[in-house]
């Protein structure tokens, strides 16, 4: 089946009378619903999904870059709508350091947005690795590396702090897929092997010789377990993006972050990332949403710390 292909002005090709229709009440509910974080879209994505099953959307983020996601994806559909932009603290990032030389590290990269974004030339054409534990969400993965002429390379495993051993991935939405206890895990988990950041360092030759790296690290909760598998890493000219979620009240990547590691941090003030004096205090006021995530930098690299603290 054909995938329906939307152009980066959001023109689309041939669809039926139905597609089309069901296209325009993604877009629309998207533009509606971002204010309250996007409540209730979920509901109706799966709704008008009914209109295309089986097929995938392509989105044109820019001209070298395409995203590919299956039609009514709860999550991934509200970037349909023009005027929505996707974690736009990591946007602004990325634009920043785009003419650095540096390798990118997408852990839990999900269907590969960053990893193809920052991949192509519009963000710099950096080395990218793509990391997914979930075996469903690492197809979408590889079939979005493979309609970007396979710019970056995709690793299927969980991300932990030593090599070896399996987990088990459990919970109702691809994008919050956690490990959950294989005793009560329910019938849609999977099973999956483990690797470390530092074991991947020494197994992937042009990963290794990289001086610098961005790390972004988005594993649901085990956060610590992959710092602590990455401290050759870390030793290295490293930016790390760590997500810390709304819900948690004792931040607790960031007291592992800025206190075992000792890295400055730094929070985004809707123009730029600013230095946290107390990152504690930083973090309580920077959640206002229980239901989302915020993308969080830190990082002891001296190249790093000057870029950040001069931007």
């Amino acid at each position: 089946m054909s995938d329906i292909v939307l152009r980066a002005d959001r023109s689309v090709g041939d669809v039926s009378v139905i597609e089309r229709l069901a296209l325009s009440g993604l877009k629309l509910s998207s533009q509606l619903l971002e204010p309250t974080h996007f409540k209730g879209y979920g509901r109706i994505a799966s709704l008008l999904r009914r209109a295309a099953p089986g097929r995938h959307v392509v989105l044109e983020l820019d001209r070298g870059s395409r995203f590919r996601f299956p039609f009514g994806d709860a999550y991934w559909s509200r970037l349909l709508a023009p005027g929505v932009v996707y974690e736009p603290e990591m946007m602004a990032l990325f634009r920043l350091i785009r003419g650095q030389d540096y390798g990118f590290v997408d852990c839990g990269a999900n269907f590969g947005y960053w990893s193809i974004l920052v991949s192509g030339q519009a963000l710099g054409g950096h080395p990218a690795i793509a990391i997914e534990a979930s075996g469903r969400n690492a197809a979408e993965l590889k079939a979005n590396a493979a309609v970007n002429q396979n710019r970056f390379e995709v690793v299927h495993a969980a991300v932990a702090e030593a090599d070896g051993g399996v987990v088990t991935l459990g919970g109702p939405t691809h994008e919050g897929l956690a490990i959950v206890d294989a005793a009560q895990a329910g019938p849609g988990a999977e099973t999956v092997s483990c690797v470390s950041l530092d074991g991947l360092l020494e197994r992937l030759p042009w990963f290794s010789q990289r001086k610098s790296l961005v790390l972004k690290l988005d594993v649901e909760g085990v956060e610590e377990a992959a710092l602590r598998g990455a401290s050759e890493m870390l030793r290295r000219d490293t930016l790390l993006i760590y997500e810390e979620q709304g819900s948690d009240t004792a931040h607790a990547n960031t007291k592992f972050v800025s206190g075992a590691l000792g890295m400055p941090v730094f929070v985004y003030d809707g123009q730029r990332f600013k230095e946290a004096a107390d990152p504690l205090a930083a973090m309580s006021a920077m959640k206002t949403n229980r239901r989302r995530g915020y993308n969080v930098l830190a990082t002891t690299s001296p190249d790093w710390l000057r870029l950040l603290r001069s931007a």
